[in-house]
Formats: C-alpha cells, structure tokens, sequence
C-alpha cells in the first residue's frame, strides 16, 4: 500500500503505518488490526487509523466482517476504510472486501437510516490468480480522502488493478504452500 501512495508526486512522508497498534473504544474491547495507517496530520498516540487492514487464516469471514464494523462503528469516524482479507487452502483461494460508513442516498435521512458499515467493494481471487469482483474489469479503489483527512477533492484515487491483485495473491499462496 505505501508504494502506491508513495508513488503519487508531493505524497512520500504524509502518511505513517502503524503497524498492529491497539486501539480502545471507550469502554468496550480493545482491537488490533493486522495493518493500519494514517495521515501524519493526526497524533500518533491518540488518532484512531484512516485504514485499517484485517487478515484472517483461521478467523472466519464473519468474524473478520464483525472486526471491520467495529473499527468503522468505535473510531467516531476516523476509520474511513477497512479492508479484510480472507485467506482460505483447499483449495487456494482469497476473498478481498473493503468495508466503509455508508447511507443509502435514495433513501430519506432518519436516525435509522444513518451511515452504517457497507461492504462497498469485493474480489474473490483463486489459486490461479482469475480475479472476479463486484464490477468487472475494476480493481480496488481507495479514495484520497479516505487515507488522508484535507487535501483536493478531485484527488485521483488510489488503484490497484485486477493484475496487481492477482500478482499479490498468487505471491500469498507462494508463500504459504
């Protein structure tokens, strides 16, 4: 991931990776994430990640669902995106989504239509590295303002396409068999 920030011109030493730092909601459970980050502009002791990355082996997908809606509902919106990743053997296989705060624009705005955790995007990637996705032909899209908290609206967002995926994943299953 910070190759690719790192790769847009003005961008190198605005962000800090966190590593699996712990984070508290008030009063309730501490979480740690596999891998978060966020931008240099927050206090590294006290700002919760921008992005957070959740990686499950022998966590279930529901599980892994119920960590990323924790970060989005605890961190009082400083959370903008987790991504979980779901690695599975016999066979090979990765399931990728990416968890955001969503409010269904086509419905009217009530206390019980309020922005709650979406999946907004999915890739299921196989042993052979053949991605499918929620939008075919896309890859993994993370907004500018997701990462960072100021900054140009029409900021291009940060992509990685379908092949990176699938080189990434076919990496993982290398290294794991």
């Amino acid at each position: 991931m910070g190759k690719k920030i790192d790769s847009f011109p003005g961008l190198v030493d605005t962000w800090a990776p966190l590593g699996s730092g712990e984070f508290e909601a008030h009063g309730r459970r501490k979480k740690q994430g596999d891998e978060a980050i966020k931008p240099v502009t927050r206090s590294l002791e006290t700002d919760w990640p921008s992005l957070v990355t959740e990686v499950g082996y022998s966590e279930s997908l529901q599980m892994l669902r119920f960590d990323a809606e924790w970060w989005l509902k605890y961190s009082a919106g400083q959370t903008k995106m987790v991504i979980i990743i779901k690695i599975k053997r016999n066979p090979n296989a990765i399931k990728l989504e990416c968890w955001e705060m969503y409010r269904d624009p086509a419905r009217r705005v009530t206390r019980s239509t309020a922005a709650v955790p979406t999946r907004r995007q999915w890739f299921n990637i196989n042993n052979l590295g053949t991605v499918t996705s929620f939008n075919p032909g896309m890859g993994l899209e993370i907004p500018y303002l997701t990462i960072f908290d100021i900054g140009p609206q029409n900021h291009p967002p940060f992509v990685f396409s379908q092949a990176e995926l699938s080189s990434w994943a076919l990496h993982v299953h290398s290294v794991l068999s």
